[in-house]
């Protein structure tokens, strides 16, 4: 392998870029994928995650709890779908799409 800097190889490069840029990539296309999403639904779910994740310990950050209400609060349309999984986006650890 072709050595671009004393300690930095095509490889490491290429995996810093993709570290990068990945993340803004996936989440633009994930959520064109989940838009679709039943508002009046996803709200009651999410109240259901809150509740979990309070009884688990393991509560949401001050800042993104507010945002969560916030958008719950408001009238359910698309706008509330895309502020809760733009503030829930940080805290997935695997997105599964099933294709019936």
């Amino acid at each position: 392998m072709k050595l671009i800097s004393r300690n930095m190889t095509r490889r490491n490069l290429l995996a810093l870029g993709g570290s990068v840029a990945g993340p803004t990539l996936l989440r633009s296309r994930l959520y064109g994928a989940e838009i679709n999403v039943d508002p009046q639904a996803l709200c009651a779910q999410t109240r259901r995650l809150i509740e979990a994740m309070q009884y688990l310990g393991s509560s949401f950050r001050t800042d993104d709890l507010n945002k969560l209400y916030a958008a719950m609060g408001r009238s359910v349309d698309r706008a509330t779908v895309i502020s809760i999984q733009e503030t829930l986006y940080p805290y997935v650890l695997l997105n599964v799409a099933i294709n019936p």
